[in-house]
């Protein structure tokens, strides 16, 4: 019999941090109802083991500790909640994070902003935050995921999905010395309405980079996906003003070609949703449908589980016409590095890729683009094991300087 401690850690190795479960419950056998499916109702409530990862739960000392324990519980289907428990080592994830956001304006009256969630994640600390700053105002676009560090800090762009919580296993694996900010989309707080086009999207985002961004100090960009173009696109306006960019890193980033095209039915952002969520879906799925399996699998709460799914749908949906819409300018001298997957990519980007290693990059740029491989896939290549792999090389290109002089274009 394997030992609920050993599980836990396998499952680290081999999922996002948000699939690992917080808990885990041996059972001789599975509880089934008259119809031979399984009884959930009369599954056992998962309770922590001194054996497991997690300190004593230390009780809540006033009622906004209180309050906030209480909805780590429900959103996350953990009990009990100590006010130094981290909400997402307990298995939170973007779109519960987003819930939690709304659920405190509902139940405390008091706004917090997004970005304060990805530094301050444990009852204790947004307690903190709220007695601080009880009126906070409008959230940032831009959210700081490692503050400290003696390197220059990095400035990541979001990919289709829009969360800046995808960078934050790699934060962590890139250490404490290195800080790290992370851009989040419009539209996925509030009714703010996303942006459909990249470069109003770029310009948005500079606003709070030219605050955050150290005088003086090496400025690098990077985007994963779709935050490739947006990244690329901000380091070219800058490039327009006359600031110099020390370069712009892309994860698996890629140009839109015209024979990729917006499935009519919508399907495209249903099976990137399931797929953030670890979930898996018949191909006539609806968001009704993901919904209640996601209710089903406890990743989100049944009072707003479809709510919620729609608003991230309209997200990716709004970024998919900026993604096919965007046409980009060439750089004068920008420095590209271009991180690919080991994975196989999809036959189509395979072609593409033996035709041109760069898949489009290079006739943009008059230097040529930094290749690199790294383990994993398009998703999985941000979180562990591969993660760590990533981190070095990102470490080795920010220590190393530019191989080729860049040239400037006539």
């Amino acid at each position: 019999q394997v030992e609920p401690e050993a599980l836990q850690g396998l499952l680290k190795e081999r999922l996002p941090r948000f699939m690992v479960p917080s808990a885990l419950v041996v059972l001789p056998a599975m509880p089934l109802n008259p119809n031979g499916k399984i009884d959930r109702k009369a599954l056992p409530e998962p309770q922590w083991s001194g054996g497991q990862e997690r300190e004593a739960a230390l009780a809540p000392r006033d009622r906004t500790e209180l309050e906030l324990a209480s909805l780590f519980e429900t959103l996350l289907g953990v009990r009990p909640v100590g006010v130094r428990d981290d909400f997402f080592a307990l298995g939170g994830h973007s779109l519960l994070a987003l819930r939690l956001v709304a659920q405190i304006e509902r139940r405390l009256g008091r706004k917090l902003p997004l970005n304060r969630l990805f530094t301050s994640a444990t009852v204790e600390a947004l307690a903190t935050a709220l007695r601080d700053a009880p009126s906070a105002g409008p959230s940032s676009a831009l959210a700081t995921l490692q503050p400290q560090g003696s390197l220059p800090p990095l400035f990541f762009v979001h990919a289709i999905g829009g969360s800046a919580l995808s960078f934050r296993e790699l934060s962590q694996a890139l250490g404490e010395q290195q800080p790290l900010h992370a851009f989040h989309a419009l539209g996925l707080e509030g009714e703010e309405p996303p942006f459909e086009d990249i470069p109003t999207m770029a310009r948005h985002y500079l606003a709070p980079l030219r605050e955050a961004r150290v005088p003086g100090a090496p400025l690098w960009l990077a985007g994963w996906s779709f935050g490739g173009l947006v990244a690329y696109e901000m380091a070219r306006q800058l490039e327009a003003e006359g600031v110099d960019v020390s370069g712009v890193i892309l994860l698996d980033s890629w140009l839109p070609r015209p024979a990729w095209t917006v499935q009519p039915d919508g399907s495209e952002g249903l099976f990137h949703l399931a797929r953030e969520l670890g979930l898996t879906l018949e191909a006539d799925a609806t968001l009704t449908r993901l919904a209640a399996l996601a209710v089903e699998r406890r990743l989100l709460p049944p009072a707003s589980a479809e709510d919620d799914l729609r608003r991230a749908l309209r997200v990716f949906e709004a970024h998919q016409v900026a993604f096919h819409a965007f046409r980009p300018e060439p750089s004068q001298r920008l420095r590209l590095v271009l991180l690919r997957p080991e994975v196989a990519p999809s036959p189509l980007e395979a072609a593409l890729l033996e035709h041109d290693a760069t898949g489009g990059w290079g006739a943009l740029v008059p230097g040529p683009v930094e290749l690199h491989g790294v383990p994993g896939d398009h998703f999985t290549m941000l979180r562990a094991p591969h993660v760590e792999v990533l981190a070095q090389v990102l470490g080795g290109v920010l220590a190393q300087p530019e191989t080729t002089p860049r040239q400037e274009v006539a």
